[in-house]
């Protein structure tokens, strides 16, 4: 868009009243500055409008209604509200304090901003699956206080020209409404590379149209994508993410520590309990560790006698 329909939309907006769509327009406004390497301009707008959000952003914005409650998005996300952070997850310790890190850096994101320093705010997890890669981004939406917005493919995967690349961007609006973060998992759906003969134009424009939406989200929304399959990603969504994190299959210690943390949730003797878990193959994931688990402590409750009465029955 112009600059000049820009500017006029965003006046158009403030004298409307219409805080949403002056926001809105504004950061259209930021995208447009720094696309033409005003970048003096852009960063003193962007930082004066980060530090509005982050000072109106509510106190329980862990909950849902941070978030518009009417948005035409909400009929192709899951929006979550994750109650446990990162000690509920077994990571190796390069990952676990680049975690950690993050976390740090995100509570200066204000301070980074008024000296024009943009915050570290995307992050791809990759490996194969069953590793805790959807585990993690909740954990990190967790201790970050933000709801997590779930892309559900089913809904937004259209069979019409344009009308997936259309439900995105309305996703990405969303998105950029309120501090949050945006979750895409199995992002190889929609990611896939360009360059690839057996993909159709629908989905090369699908990936530009993303690549556009990622670099004008606002650095109050977090982006995190997962997939199984990296090689598949576009090398330009690919250099869009600041922190990559392997999440390989777990080690000897990992699944015995997530075999103990699992037990211990549920109430189970630990140094009992668990030893009925049959050995594991080399290339076990944390998901089949954790169907087994399921499984000794369903067995453990059914052997004792243990029966708790339905609702309704005497």
């Amino acid at each position: 868009m112009p600059t000049n329909d820009v500017f006029c939309s965003v006046v158009r907006a403030a004298l409307e009243g219409n805080k949403d769509s002056f926001i809105r327009q504004l950061r259209t406004f930021v995208a447009n500055e720094n696309a033409k390497k005003h970048f003096a301009v852009a960063n003193r707008v962007d930082s004066l409008l980060q530090k509005y959000c982050h000072e109106r952003r509510p106190s329980n914005c862990l909950f849902d209604n941070c978030l518009p409650e009417i948005h035409d998005a909400r009929r192709y996300v899951d929006v979550l509200s994750p109650t446990e952070g990162l000690n509920g997850v077994i990571l190796s310790k390069e990952n676990m304090d680049i975690c950690r890190n993050f976390l740090a850096e995100r509570k200066y994101t204000p301070t980074l901003l008024q000296r024009g320093i943009p915050p570290l705010r995307s992050l791809l997890f990759i490996g194969p699956p069953g590793n805790g890669k959807t585990t993690l981004a909740m954990a990190l939406a967790n201790e970050m206080s933000l709801p997590l917005i779930l892309v559900r493919y089913d809904a937004v995967i259209g069979s019409y020209l344009g009308e997936t690349a259309s439900r995105m961007q309305r996703i990405f609006d969303f998105a950029s409404q309120a501090p949050c973060v945006l979750f895409l998992d199995e992002f190889e759906t929609l990611g896939k590379e360009r360059g690839d003969k057996a993909e159709l134009g629908e989905m090369k424009r699908i990936v530009s149209s993303m690549l556009m939406r990622m670099d004008d989200l606002p650095h109050e929304t977090v982006l995190i994508a997962a997939s199984n399959h990296e090689e598949m990603l576009d090398r330009a969504i690919w250099r869009r993410f600041q922190i990559k994190l392997d999440l390989p299959n777990p080690n000897a210690d990992h699944i015995a520590a997530f075999i103990e943390a699992t037990f211990k949730k549920h109430g189970f003797d630990t140094t009992k309990d668990s030893k009925m878990i049959p050995a594991t193959k080399a290339d076990t994931n944390l998901s089949e560790v954790q169907d087994a688990c399921h499984a000794v402590m369903r067995e453990a409750i059914i052997s004792a006698g243990e029966v708790t009465a339905t609702q309704g029955e005497g």
